[in-house]
């Protein structure tokens, strides 16, 4: 067997203009290079990646210190270098005004705004996120001239299998994944481009096993990311502090899922009179599935948004919820109303706090407007703020339905306590920036993690049956964090913030 590391364009949708092996011929181990080119969308069902060079050697160790040392120019679009998140960011909020698909019209919206005493508006951004699993990308490929053999960690084989036909031209029956663990998927692991890549090297080198390993570096740049998006709610208040009409736009990058990933954010809430629209931009990030789509954005701009009507309205968060939600006509109505009174019971809702320490409840759920299956929970997250602005999730208190039952509560539970600390990095600390057209946190000394002393001393969790079938478990639990964080250092600091992560603001109090 051989090994290979690899060097990709570092701007997504970059080639390469030339590179000079000549330079690294003689270097120990190494036994030639390979030129990958931007793979042909019709062999990886539509996802595009960056060109790169590959080299193969005796040892990775070898064969990176080479790649390393090789020179290399790109060719890169002028219009994609010309991106940065600042720029893109401006492009997502344009396209907020421009028209959009609009997905729900309920009542007379621009009547009752025409009319309205009091309004209440808020904009909100969520950045690029990758996945960041533990395990770099990789696989180790034979080629035949009569059989591929692909031992990978893999999401989607089916994909893999089809791309190895593809590329090799070996019918796909004599394709064989040998399927491994992968160490952290979270929506894609395999499917392309470390698979396509190996596949690429091996097929050049047919009779010789190749095992392609990714970098970290080379990790963040092939992959697809949460698509940054931002969101603009506004709505018209009664003199009671209720919202008569709403109106929400969201705004994300047109590529892959496009509007299709936005979820409809608000009718889980009595309203009305609510509009609810999907507006796009075009940028040259990949973006893809990574826990979820587009809700856990979604779920963020809806609990904040509530947070803050109920302040206005000077209501109890838990109580102004529950209200809203008893107004409706939901099929699962009665199961969000008895998630949202077991979460609140579980934490002592309304009973005294030290200063510096603040409670917020929100509430989760995944198909309760369809009438078919759905997920329901509601979690008070119990957060304090030190006054040099240190902030601690303290304790998290979860109802959640089992549906008509649970194969194995256990891992059940053990989802939703990893999703809470996922949930509480995105809202902390994790983004990915764009500096001419490139990512710049590309590996964990930039791209910040949770640290221990950071995470729930207690996740209380206690579940409640229901006569549905649940959605899924796989991902959308723990969003609720995200505006909790926002909403306890609201009433900590009195300081509103809107946009992720939280630690780029000053949270410190007096």
């Amino acid at each position: 067997m051989k090994w290979a590391a690899v060097k990709s364009c570092p701007v997504h949708g970059g080639d390469v203009k030339s590179y000079d092996f000549e330079a690294i011929r003689g270097n120990p181990g190494v036994r030639g290079a390979l030129q990958l080119p931007i793979p042909d969308p019709k062999l990886t069902r539509g996802r595009v990646f960056s060109g790169g060079v590959a080299v193969i050697a005796d040892s990775w160790y070898q064969a990176k210190t080479a790649l390393d040392a090789l020179p290399i120019e790109w060719t890169i679009p002028p219009e994609r270098a010309a991106f940065n998140t600042a720029n893109m960011r401006a492009a997502l909020l344009a396209a907020l005004d421009a028209p959009g698909r609009v997905r729900v019209d309920q009542g007379d919206v621009d009547a009752v705004f025409a009319r309205a005493e009091r309004v209440v508006e808020a904009t909100y951004y969520t950045p690029y996120l990758p996945r960041a699993r533990m395990e770099p990308g990789n696989a180790t490929v034979l080629v035949t001239d009569d059989r591929v053999d692909i031992w990978i960690g893999d999401q989607s084989p089916q994909e893999t299998r089809f791309s190895a036909a593809q590329i090799t031209g070996i019918a796909e029956q004599n394709v064989y994944l040998h399927m491994c663990h992968p160490g952290g998927g979270f929506g894609r692991n395999g499917n392309g481009p470390q698979a396509e890549q190996a596949l690429m090297i091996a097929n050049a080198n047919r009779g010789t096993p190749i095992h392609l390993l990714w970098t970290r570096e080379e990790d963040f740049i092939g992959t697809t990311y949460r698509a940054m998006g931002t969101a603009r709610l506004e709505a018209a208040l009664d003199a009671d502090g209720w919202p008569l009409a709403l109106e929400v736009r969201t705004s994300m990058q047109q590529d892959g899922f496009g509007p299709d990933a936005s979820f409809d954010v608000a009718s889980r809430y009595y309203v009305p009179n609510y509009r609810f629209s999907n507006h796009t931009a075009n940028f040259h990030v990949p973006v893809g599935t990574r826990r979820g789509v587009g809700q856990a954005a979604h779920e963020f701009y809806r609990e904040s948004f509530i947070d803050e009507l109920a302040h206005a309205a000077g209501k109890d968060p838990y109580r102004y919820r529950r209200e809203l939600i008893a107004r409706t006509e939901l099929p699962f109505k009665a199961d969000m109303l008895k998630a949202l009174d077991m979460a609140a019971e579980m934490a002592g809702w309304g009973t005294p706090l030290p200063q510096g320490i603040a409670r917020a409840i929100a509430l989760e759920e995944r198909g309760a407007e369809t009438g078919n299956s759905a997920t329901i929970s509601a979690m008070v997250h119990t957060i304090s703020v030190s006054r040099d602005g240190r902030v601690k999730l303290e304790r998290v208190d979860v109802a959640h339905e089992s549906g008509f039952g649970l194969v194995n509560p256990l891992s059940v539970k053990k989802q939703i306590e990893g999703q809470i600390t996922w949930f509480y990095n995105d809202a902390m600390h994790q983004a990915c920036n764009i500096e001419n057209g490139a990512i710049v946190e590309n590996n964990f000394n930039t791209f910040s993690l949770t640290r221990i002393d950071e995470d729930p001393t207690v996740i209380n969790i206690e579940f409640f049956p229901t006569q549905h079938w649940l959605v899924g478990m796989g991902h959308d639990r723990g969003t609720s964090v995200q505006a909790a964080l926002a909403d306890a250092i609201f009433q900590i600091t009195g300081k509103r913030f809107r946009d992720l992560p939280l630690r780029q603001h000053d949270l410190r109090w007096a």
